[in-house]
């Protein structure tokens, strides 16, 4: 499964922010009741103005890796019920600020 979404945003003092985000999701076991799914992300905006009184970095992006189990535990026709777990990893990157781990 791939995910790619873009957007604009237009706010009131005038700020305009443009985003893009793409996600990846590969399924790397499948049996009846256990699924393991890899993951990763990918983040990027900026924002226009520089002088709001709110977090607004003029240029942002994140890069993320991970792993999702999900097991079933309970079916009964259409209903059924499940746990999900994941680790995900990743790096944060902020224009002036430079990155850190998340």
């Amino acid at each position: 499964r791939a995910d790619l979404a873009l957007g604009v945003m237009r706010l009131d003092d005038d700020n305009q922010r443009r985003w893009a985000s793409l996600a990846y999701q590969q399924r790397m076991f499948n049996a009846p009741r256990h699924k393991l799914d890899a993951v990763a992300g990918f983040y990027t905006s900026d924002n226009r103005r520089l002088d709001s009184v709110y977090f607004n970095p003029t240029r942002d992006r994140e890069m993320t890796l991970g792993l999702r189990h999900e097991w079933r535990l309970l079916r009964d026709y259409d209903r059924w019920f499940f746990q999900r777990i994941g680790i995900t990893a990743g790096s944060y990157f902020q224009e002036s600020y430079g990155s850190d781990p998340l």
